[in-house]
């Protein structure tokens, strides 16, 4: 949530429509659901999901709700090999700006990109 957080707010730059909560402050604030993202912060769009480990891997379940009518918009699942710590790091984030619609220029790809380790 931490990272996926960091990577939206450093897309702010490059989207100025594009408004990221610190998810410290969803925390803070103990913000579980849609309607109190909304409420708390006057969210328009929540972004939800789940994960679930296996031997192999994790899967991802990423969800877009609209937070005013409380309504889920788009969702999208992935699996990541075990081994593979980009595809975890640059997979989640490529997902999310699909599903939130956002196009990424070059330079906000680049950003992103910056620091990626394989080592999970």
């Amino acid at each position: 949530m931490e990272s996926l957080s960091s990577q939206l707010t450093e897309l702010e730059q490059f989207h100025g429509s594009l408004s990221v909560v610190p998810a410290s402050d969803i925390r803070r604030e103990r913000v579980v659901s849609a309607r109190e993202a909304q409420r708390n912060f006057a969210a328009t769009l929540v972004i939800t999901g789940s994960v679930q480990r296996s031997p192999s891997g994790v899967r991802l379940t990423i969800n877009v709700v609209d937070a005013r009518q409380l309504k889920q918009l788009r969702s999208h699942g992935m699996f990541i090999p075990e081994t593979d710590a980009v595809s975890m790091q640059q997979g989640v984030i490529t997902q999310v700006t699909d599903l939130l619609d956002i196009q990424l220029r070059p330079e906000a790809q680049r950003r992103l990109a910056e620091g990626n380790t394989p080592v999970p």
